[in-house]
């Protein structure tokens, strides 16, 4: 779990993000403006964070967000306002190397997937470690840079293990349960790169399948469901330029961070296409490559603003505007991965 392993293996996250980026070959679809998009309120933690990767909400109301750049957990209060944070850079117990992932359970705890170390970290909300589980490998309980980290409400934690293109499911305690998924680019079950992973009440758990550019449902189990988008984008459907994150709000819709195309698309729990919110807006109240997002007790929306390293929260998030038939397919395969940038 040394940091120069992590170095030489160059991290293909965030090669792919950021050198896609770098590159400027990554250019958005341009879409139909909503004739109503969730109101903007605030923006969190401009300032602080840096490249920040991850969120999620305690019962309490307080947010806790996973920042890679500083390789830290920093909290606030439901009014944006900073309340402390733990970590560092480090191997050591309670430090991280880019943290990527964040999940509350039902028991208040939060969890961490500390995607440079190869591991699951465990704390009570006010940042002391508890434990961890996870070492550098294929096998089962091992991870290969996990990236999404989600708990259901039975207290089970689901991974995104992101270099080993598959789900891994634990207890709480982190004792391994289950894992599905393989390499590949075709059918259902196949997957590229995950970066998150979401359960829902009614104990589905959602995928994104990043670079099939796609999102993919399975029973907590690991049966798959379904997914979706099938199409390219040619005919008129929605698609996906690298799906980074995704939430599921109180009505049942699936919301997908769609990164380079500085958006979210709204689904049915089956993946019928409802609505669009595009992020590229005034620089205020817009989020420029979305990263990952939440809800909150009352159904604010949180927007991990990985481009402009802050959170941007709305009110009343139901947007109704279908998108416009789109004008370019662009290409995002594996091509990205090969990029190298300067983090």
């Amino acid at each position: 779990m040394a940091n120069n392993r992590f170095v030489v293996r160059l991290s293909a996250f965030f090669i792919a993000l950021v050198g896609g980026l770098l590159a400027g070959g990554c250019q958005p679809t341009a879409w139909a403006q909503p004739e109503r998009q969730p109101l903007w309120h605030k923006s969190i933690g401009a300032g602080l964070l840096y490249r920040p990767t991850g969120i999620a909400v305690h019962s309490s109301g307080e947010l806790f967000v996973a920042d890679s750049g500083s390789h830290q957990v920093h909290v606030f209060a439901a009014d944006g306002k900073p309340l402390r944070s733990w970590g560092g850079e480090g191997i050591a117990k309670g430090r991280f190397v880019r943290p990527m992932g964040i999940a509350v359970g039902p028991n208040g705890l939060v969890y961490l997937a500390d995607y440079g170390n190869d591991r699951v970290q465990v704390f009570n909300r006010n940042g002391t470690f508890l434990r961890s589980w996870g070492t550098t490998g294929p096998n089962a309980g091992q991870f290969d840079a996990p990236a999404g980290i989600d708990v259901d409400g039975h207290g089970n934690v689901y991974i995104a293990d992101f270099n080993n293109h598959r789900i891994q499911k634990f207890n709480s305690m982190g004792r391994f349960l289950k894992a599905w998924g393989r390499q590949g680019r075709g059918v259902g079950g196949e997957l590229y790169y995950p970066t998150r992973v979401e359960a829902d009440p009614k104990g589905n758990i959602y995928v994104a399948d990043a670079y099939n550019n796609r999102v993919q449902k399975f029973t907590a189990g690991g049966q798959f469901l379904t997914l979706w988008p099938e199409g390219d984008g040619d005919s008129g459907q929605a698609y996906f330029n690298v799906s980074s994150g995704i939430a599921v709000d109180k009505a049942g819709r699936v919301w997908v961070a769609d990164f380079f195309g500085s958006r979210l698309e709204v689904f049915t729990a089956n993946g019928e296409l409802l609505s669009i919110f595009d992020g590229k807006r005034p620089e205020a109240n817009g989020f420029k490559w979305p990263i990952d997002l939440t809800f909150d007790g009352d159904g604010a929306l949180y927007v991990v603003d990985y481009g402009n390293s802050r959170i941007q929260k709305y009110h009343n998030p139901l947007p109704v505007a279908i998108p416009i038939k789109t004008t370019a397919r662009v290409d995002s395969s594996s091509r990205w991965l090969e990029r190298l940038c300067e983090a």
